[in-house]
């Protein structure tokens, strides 16, 4: 059996998409999710011409896997703007900014390790140090009882809200970065929550109206994890921008080519790695059946409105 022919395209987004994770890496706040150093252009450049593609569409496969890195050096950004915000008494934040943070990191859809770099780098270029304690109160002798109105009143935070049990172990490897386990595990839990047993497919009805709530949480645990590159709501993105296609025909092949769903026309050949996949490739089509007939299913949980 002959091997399959390399895909020019293919090859020169993967090159794309190191340098950005390579540059994402290395100048953190700094990167703004675009490539403007002369060698790394040059890297690309030579490159399309040795795989003899236009300028137009190396533009665009660029254009493509920047989306992602542009939204997370944003997102960043925005973080180290209300970080900046918290300590700008030249004191680590208090408690109760603390807890304030958390919630706009959550909000953001930032993971805790991105948010760490952030403080850490702020933390060493403004030298904050540990906020004062607060004196006790001086002792008096005993006065007839006062009535005080503090201005301020303590704070008593709803305690927020946890992610259900049942999803432990898919965290657990999400966390670990065991992405085919994860990715097998999100399948596991899909399948039963709509009634069926490990091993079935599912149909159109399965999740069109599969619970919102549950979709959601897979979709954040995979978001979170993988610092935005994919989840659900990754996937739908890419497919509004290839035309949100409803049927079979060549939007759906180009988002297939743009999730990475299409190699060695399979599901066999997924990237398990968070560095060489493609944005949006995971979760997969566990339990739907092969990219040509997935269409008909998958299309009812990228439409749905509360994704």
């Amino acid at each position: 059996m002959r091997s399959p022919k390399p895909d020019p395209k293919l090859e020169y987004r993967q090159a794309v998409d190191r340098i950005f994770q390579e540059l994402d890496q290395e100048l953190g706040l700094e990167f703004k999710g675009a490539i403007d150093d002369d060698l790394d252009r040059g890297s690309l450049d030579t490159r399309r011409r040795r795989l003899n593609i236009s300028l137009e569409d190396a533009q665009t496969i660029e254009e493509q896997v920047q989306q992602p890195y542009f939204v997370r050096a944003k997102q960043r950004r925005s973080y180290a703007n209300y970080f900046s915000q918290a300590v700008q008494n030249g004191c680590l934040p208090t408690e109760y900014k603390r807890r304030r943070l958390t919630e706009i990191r959550q909000n953001l859809l930032l993971g805790e390790d991105d948010a760490d770099r952030i403080e850490q780098e702020l933390i060493q270029q403004l030298n904050l140090k540990s906020a004062p304690a607060v004196p006790p109160p001086v002792s008096s002798a005993p006065a007839a009882p006062l009535s005080v109105v503090t201005a301020d009143p303590p704070f008593l935070p709803m305690p927020p809200k946890q992610i259900s049990s049942r999803y432990a172990q898919l965290e657990t490897y999400l966390k670990t970065q065991k992405w085919r386990e994860a990715d097998q595990e999100t399948y596991r839990l899909m399948i039963t929550t709509v009634g069926k047993e490990d091993g079935q497919r599912f149909d159109r009805a399965d999740l069109e109206n599969f619970p919102c709530e549950d979709l959601r949480t897979l979709d954040q645990l995979w978001v979170k994890y993988s610092n935005g590159k994919w989840g659900f709501s990754v996937q739908k993105r890419i497919w509004k921008e290839c035309g949100s296609p409803m049927t079979y025909k060549d939007d759906w092949v180009k988002f297939g080519d743009r999730v990475g769903w299409r190699k060695d026309l399979g599901l066999g050949n997924l990237t398990y790695d968070l560095n060489k996949s493609l944005a949006g490739e995971f979760p997969s089509c566990w339990g739907v059946g092969g990219f040509w007939v997935m269409w008909m299913v998958w299309v009812s949980l990228l439409s749905r409105k509360d994704l």
